[in-house]
């Protein structure tokens, strides 16, 4: 049985969206648009955060967008603080 990609569930024959899926794959753009590497940061903060991979109940992924995005520029301005302190360039 093929699974479907991360964002989408399977309904008969088709691909569709799988809202929280959709949710968390927004978020990771989002973290990536910062400037996050994928792999080094987004998936450490997301499980950092507590992020669920799939919905569960009680969770509201809104209810901690905020603190997630405000993680994720934190992490990014270390990692630039650290390249100046590391280059011999800046």
């Amino acid at each position: 049985m093929h699974v479907p990609p991360y964002g989408y569930k399977k309904e008969g024959n088709s691909l569709v969206s799988n809202p929280y899926q959709a949710k968390v794959v927004k978020l990771i753009y989002e973290l990536g648009a910062l400037g996050l590497d994928p792999e080094l940061d987004v998936q450490p903060l997301l499980n950092e955060m507590l992020v669920p991979k799939n919905e569960t109940k009680g969770y509201v992924i809104e209810d901690h967008w905020d603190t997630i995005i405000a993680k994720g520029k934190e992490m990014y301005q270390q990692r630039l603080e650290e390249k100046k302190k590391n280059s011999k360039y800046l």
